[in-house]
């Protein structure tokens, strides 16, 4: 299912680390990539934001617990970010933005309508966020939104 793939079996991943993060004598920084779409409260992929939504969560809720775990032991604390990512061009999007014979569909002109940027993410734009936060060693718990100001405007 929808949820089990994009929240379920993430999280659990998470829940099989844990173990071994606690023993780390260095903190690391995990980061989940979560969607902006249950921010934009989509229509017709319903599953899909509430799986993605409860992954940004559950990212903050297990960060939160492993910081206070390892604390516990005197140890500084690993960072857990959720990268909330806008949309990009990607394969996993393609049959959405664009029809059989290549040209934009109805939804993506939508998108390019309301964006302010009026394009989509790039895998470069989503590497550099993911640089970011794995140097910024103050940030951790909450969201990091990547999204060329699409949650703003309601682009999406």
């Amino acid at each position: 299912t929808t949820y089990g793939i994009d929240a379920v079996g993430p999280l659990q991943f998470l829940d099989e680390l844990t173990p071994h993060l606690l023993v780390q004598d260095k903190p690391c920084c995990v980061i989940s990539i979560c969607s902006a779409a249950p921010r934009l409260l989509m229509s017709g992929v319903e599953a899909y934001c509430e799986a993605k939504r409860a992954l940004e969560v559950g990212t903050q809720a297990w960060g939160v617990g492993v910081a206070k775990a390892r604390c516990a032991l005197g140890l500084e604390p690993h960072r857990a970010v959720p990268l909330v990512w806008g949309w990009s061009e990607g394969a996993q999007n393609r049959s959405m933005l664009y029809t059989a014979d290549g040209s934009p569909t109805w939804r993506y002109k939508q998108i390019l309508a309301k964006h302010p940027g009026g394009k989509a993410g790039t895998v470069e734009q989503i590497a550099s966020a993911i640089l970011f936060i794995s140097s910024c060693d103050y940030l951790t718990i909450e969201p990091f939104v990547v999204a060329g100001g699409a949650i703003a405007y309601g682009a999406i």
